[in-house]
């Protein structure tokens, strides 16, 4: 029977307790049947369409210190629930909806559409992959920190996130060496985020940006662009995050090596950077307002910004270009931090602003077009109506700056907070 998805998990049963888990190699079938070796070598079956997926089990610290992602499986009949953890948030997506896919032979369930897929070739022996790897606490999971050899032209960058090889979830770099060091002729690396390199030809010795180390996250962050420079000929906008310069990953607190470098490459400077940024011309209406909600519960894991999720119909940001799912980055070329510092850029600036927002598009992929859709909007943007219980009905909205917690208890900062249906 074919092994869709293997690799190591944090495990328990019953109700023993929360320090009781024990790391395990467990191996998911075609069959729906899931298995993993005891503590006396005995293997464990669980048949995971016999299960309900529970997934509501708030992030934990192990004893050591580490943080985990849990999920259950409950049985649909008696027995006990098993307990199974992650170590990031990722592996437990790929996990829990690929189980959910196995689970599901109907096709009524898909798995996870986690960031993208790159199949490389392995070079005949004696030539070596040339992924080197290594992991850092800036990243989720094993990181690429340079490439060798011909790899440069795959699609696989220096600062890319290695979730899983083949169908095996490289938890650690020593199962992803021992992966990556295998004897199959083809590898299928699933990454995580939209990365994707820029070459910047430097002028006289100039590229024309300034960085800072980021609030939270890995790499560094762009603070200063200047018009017509390289940097901006390249497309960067003040707000991008940089993963890697020069075919070298940018690790913890290591910025300004990184900046150094920029600086002393005599030509053209290679980076890897998360995503697609935009720039957007847009104006605050008569009462000074844009139409946006932001929420910092939706900000994805490594990034720093604003979180829209909502862009009012009509609105003077919806019309401008901004969309559900984008984060603002950046205000007249001042580095947003999150939704509180987005609101203090706001209302300082003048009526006519330049924001900058990020959307992790797939390579290649039209800037304007249907990015990844962080939060989905409630109503037809198509249409000048809200879609609502018993049909389509006109729609008004009245502005209101108001701070409270959301269903999560993070804070959601809203511009414009009411909408009602028009009585007649």
């Amino acid at each position: 029977m074919p092994v869709v998805l293997r690799g190591e998990l944090f495990l328990k049963q019953g109700k023993d307790s929360w320090s009781s888990f024990n790391c395990r190699w467990v191996e998911l079938m075609a069959d729906g049947t899931l298995t993993w070796s005891g503590q006396a070598g005995a293997a464990n079956v669980l048949n995971v369409r016999a299960h309900m997926i529970v997934n509501d089990l708030e992030p934990s610290a192990s004893k050591d210190g580490e943080l985990r992602f849990g999920f259950r499986l409950v049985p649909t009949a008696k027995g006990k629930e098993t307990v199974l953890q992650t170590s990031s948030y990722e592996e437990r997506l790929l996990w829990t909806t690929t189980i959910d896919a196995v689970a599901h032979p109907d096709g009524t369930r898909h798995d996870a559409g986690i960031g993208r897929v790159v199949k490389v070739r392995r070079p005949e022996r004696p030539a070596k992959l040339g992924i080197e790897i290594g992991s850092s606490s800036d990243f989720p999971c094993v990181v690429v920190l340079r490439l060798n050899g011909d790899l440069g032209t795959s699609g696989i960058y220096p600062g890319d996130c290695i979730l899983a090889v083949n169908n095996t979830v490289v938890r650690t770099s020593v199962i992803a060496a021992r992966v990556l060091g295998g004897d199959e002729s083809e590898l299928t690396l699933r990454l995580l985020g939209w990365n994707r390199e820029v070459k910047m030809a430097k002028h006289a010795g100039m590229a024309g940006l300034v960085c800072c180390r980021p609030t939270n996250g890995p790499g560094m962050i762009l603070s200063s662009v200047t018009k017509e420079s390289p940097a901006a000929e390249a497309g960067l906008h003040v707000g991008d995050r940089i993963l890697a310069v020069n075919n070298e990953v940018i690790l913890s607190n290591d910025h300004e090596a990184a900046a150094k470098r920029i600086i002393s490459a005599t030509s053209d400077v290679r980076l890897t950077v998360v995503g697609v940024s935009v720039e957007l011309l847009v104006r605050k209406d008569t009462n000074g307002r844009l139409g946006v909600i932001f929420s910092s519960a939706t900000v994805p894991r490594g990034m720093q910004g604003a979180a829209i999720s909502e862009a009012v119909p009509r609105g003077e940001a919806a019309r401008g270009g901004v969309r559900v799912g984008d984060v603002l980055i950046s205000v007249d070329d001042q580095v947003v931090t999150d939704g509180e510092h987005a609101m203090v850029l706001f209302k300082a600036s003048a009526r006519a602003m330049r924001i900058v927002i990020w959307r992790p598009f797939a390579p290649g992929a039209a800037v304007g077009g249907e990015g990844v859709s962080l939060v989905k909007p409630n109503r037809d943007e198509s249409q000048d109506v809200f879609l609502v219980p018993g049909g389509k009905q006109p729609w008004a909205y009245y502005t209101k700056d108001v701070r409270h917690l959301g269903r999560s208890g993070l804070p959601i900062y809203e511009d414009i907070t009411t909408t009602a249906a028009l009585r007649t």
